[in-house]
This record gives structure tokens, C-alpha cells and sequence, in this order.
């Protein structure tokens, strides 16, 4: 049976086709200022709109294909907007963003002459790189990365009507899971110096975490960075603990958990693992800067990822293997923000000696 193209008014269409091919011009040339150790900022961010122009005037003109691709390489330059990737990302993430701008070359050749979509090579392209993509035909989990309160900016009624939606969606998501997510209790009052060394280093490690998430989706057999991702996270979760942030170290707690099932053999990387903790990313990052609009959406954020989480990474199942593996009591009270435990004497000393034990000394005489 011979597929109908879809019907797109020619104007559109022409419209379409020369704006696409001049940002695709654009990302071929300049998509390779990922690998300048100090790219300009501006520069980055040309890119991202660039890419996301893409994603928004292809999807609008009806190309689905094209704006997925496109979504993911604004995604890439979205996250170097916020950090100079590493040596050791930033080859294969070049060679990836390379790849998924000749592939929609060739998709926006197939639309010109075709008025469909090249779907056979985009289809090669994704199952060469299955961690970026989300795998079709399957359900789509909630997900605050994606919900208009994530961006911080949307309308009181807007906020409303998703904290309706999220609270109907964390009790179905329970209830079908037979699991009660409890909310996150208050953090106590941390002194200034701590939040002086911990915000900066935290935020360090975090992007280590983005970075080894993006690597990987380019390269899905990279066991290096899975062992880099579980340090990096495992670190923040065990720092935050420390000092007594104990949202923080909730979160990263659930989410090395998620890691460590991957490392150790016990789940595959997927598309999914990578998104699940994008999310965790995004969710540990607006609290450590306080920039949720209020309580409520903060508490079913959080839940709604780390029911994600338990669906993968069965929090009960994972304390009876520690239990089995003779875990030392001391790493169970690090990686358990829920016991009560007093703070360090010196926490800046701690903190000192679990983030960068020869590092920053200055800042802290007499330590």
C-alpha cells in the first residue's frame, strides 16, 4: 500500500525548507565550538536557538521526525549553555550532533522532493543511538522536565491546573505500583560558609552527572562514564547528607540507587534511565538554588520522579541486597538522609575532604 504524504500548503512548506536549510548550514559549520575548552556563551546559545528553532517550525509544519532530532540536538546545546563539556563528552557528542544534522539534510532533501519524511534512514540513525531516543509505542511517564511549572514562569491558573494533574497522576502511579512515596521532610537551617563551599561543588558534580549522561547517549557501551555518573552523584548524596540537606541527599540518594543498578549489570542503559535522571538533575539543581514556585509542586516533582525511579530500582529490594552484601553500617547511616544523624563537628572539614581534598584550602585558613 503506497503512503499518502501528508498535505502541507506549498507556501509553508517553502518557507519551512529555506529557513531549515539555513540553520542546518548553521549547526554544520558551528556545532563544533562544543570541543573549544572555553567557548564564548553566545556562541552556544546561537546554536541552542538555532536547533530549537528547528524543533518548533518543523514540528508546527507537520515533520515529526525532523523535530525529534532537532529537540534532542537543542537539548545537548541547551546543557553546554550552562557548562563547558569535558574532553573526554565532547568528542562523541560532536560526532553524534554531526550525524543528526546530516541525517535531517537528508530528511529535508526527502520533504523537498518528496513531501515525506527520509523515515528508513531516520529510523537507522536511532537505533544507532538508542540511548538518546525514547523508545516508540510505549507509555510515556510524567515527567517535570517537561511540565510548564519546571520553567518557573507559568500562570497561577496553569500552575493549578498541573498540580491537579500531577497529584491525580502520583496517586494512580501508587496505587498501580502498590508503593507510598512520603514527602520530603523540611531541611534545617545550614550555615552560610557550608552553603558558600557546597552550592558551587555540588553544582560541579551535578553537571559531571549531566555530562556522563549525555556521553553516553552517543556512546552507549561507555562503562567509564557509567562509573564516572554513579562517583559524581554518589558524592553530592553523600555531602548533602553530611551537612543536612536532607532533600537533597533524598533525591540523589533514589537516583544513585537507579545508577548503581546499571553499573552493576542489573538493568540496561535506556533512553528512559537517561531521562529519569536528567530529571533528577533538574530537580536537585532548583532546589539547591530554591526556585521552586511553592511547596506543593516541589513535593509532587519529587514524587512523580522517584516513582519513575521505584519502578526500575524497587527501593525495598535494594535494602535487602545491602543487607546481604554486609554493607557496613557506617555507609548505610552516610546514605540514608531519613536517620538522624548529628552533623559533623567541622562540616566545612568534610566537605573539604569528600568533594576536593587538596583543592580551595584558601578559602577556608585554619582548616
Amino acid at each position: 500500500m503506497k503512503k499518502t504524504p501528508p498535505s502541507h500548503p506549498l507556501e509553508s512548506r517553502e518557507t519551512f525548507l529555506q529557513s531549515a536549510s539555513k540553520h542546518l548550514q548553521f549547526l554544520r559549520e558551528y556545532s563544533g565550538l562544543l570541543q573549544d575548552p572555553y567557548p564564548m556563551p553566545e556562541d552556544i546559545e546561537r546554536l541552542f536557538v538555532s536547533a530549537r528553532t528547528l524543533r518548533e517550525s518543523s514540528a508546527s509544519s507537520g515533520y515529526p521526525l525532523f523535530s525529534e532530532i532537532a529537540g534532542k540536538l537543542a537539548q545537548i546545546f541547551q546543557h553546554a549553555t550552562e557548562a563547558t563539556l569535558g574532553a573526554g563528552a565532547s568528542g562523541p557528542i560532536v560526532e553524534f550532533v554531526s550525524e543528526a544534522v546530516a541525517v535531517l539534510e537528508s530528511d529535508l532533501l526527502m520533504i523537498s522532493a518528496n513531501k515525506i519524511e527520509a523515515a528508513e534512514e531516520i529510523s537507522t540513525f536511532r537505533r544507532k543511538y538508542p540511548l538518546a531516543f525514547k523508545q516508540q509505542g510505549t507509555e510515556a511517564a510524567p515527567s517535570t522536565r517537561v511540565a510548564p511549572v519546571a520553567r518557573s514562569k507559568a500562570s497561577g491558573a496553569a500552575l493549578t491546573e498541573w498540580q491537579a494533574a500531577a497529584a491525580a497522576t502520583v496517586s494512580a502511579r501508587s496505587a498501580e505500583a502498590q508503593i507510598t512515596i512520603p514527602d520530603l521532610p523540611p531541611d534545617g537551617e545550614i550555615p552560610q560558609e557550608v552553603l558558600e563551599f557546597f552550592i558551587p561543588e555540588a553544582e560541579e558534580h551535578l553537571q559531571v552527572v549531566t555530562e556522563c549522561l549525555l556521553s553516553l547517549e552517543a556512546n552507549p557501551h561507555a562503562n567509564d562514564d557509567i562509573h564516572r555518573l554513579f562517583r559524581a552523584i554518589h558524592t553530592v548524596k553523600g555531602a548533602a547528607a553530611q551537612v543536612g540537606w536532607r532533600r537533597i541527599a533524598r533525591v540523589a540518594h533514589r537516583t544513585e540507587d537507579l545508577v548503581g543498578r546499571v553499573r552493576d549489570g542489573l538493568l540496561r542503559p535506556s533512553a528512559e534511565i537517561v531521562d529519569i535522571c536528567l530529571e533528577s538533575v533538574d530537580i536537585l539543581k532548583k532546589i539547591l538554588y530554591k526556585q521552586w514556585p511553592d511547596e506543593t509542586t516541589l513535593q509532587l516533582s519529587v514524587k512523580l520522579l522517584l516513582i519513575r525511579i521505584a519502578r526500575l530500582a524497587p527501593e525495598e529490594a535494594l535494602e535487602e541486597a545491602e543487607e546481604r552484601d554486609g554493607k557496613s553500617a557506617k555507609a548505610k547511616r552516610l546514605g540514608d538522609p531519613k536517620r538522624t544523624l548529628g552533623r559533623p563537628r567541622n562540616p566545612l572539614r568534610f566537605l573539604r575532604k569528600r568533594f576536593r581534598p587538596n583543592l580551595r584550602l584558601r578559602h577556608f585558613p585554619g582548616l
